[in-house]
């Protein structure tokens, strides 16, 4: 299990979410095929967005959490993986 700050991987999470989109627009400008760009563009933005609602999930699981003393530490899931988050 890996433990992390919870606002350390709020950050991690929303420049995973924009790392997808800028490595597709780089390679939108390499590939020639138009269908190939396409689906560069398309798997890029899907997985932006995966990974950017995943930060929605943190912050419900850190507000369910019945945990509100600073220090203390929560169990959340990250894209299927456990991840303990030190509030």
């Amino acid at each position: 299990m890996i433990s992390v700050a919870a606002d350390t991987l709020k950050n991690l999470v929303t420049a995973g979410a924009f790392l997808p989109i800028v490595i597709g627009l780089i390679l939108v400008k390499i590939v020639v095929s138009t269908i190939a760009r396409l689906i560069i563009v398309v798997v890029a933005l899907a997985l932006g967005v995966v990974v950017f609602t995943q930060r929605a999930q943190i912050d419900d699981c850190i507000d369910q959490s019945s945990v509100s003393s600073s220090g203390a530490s929560v169990s959340c899931s990250l894209l299927g993986f456990d991840v303990d988050l030190q509030l």
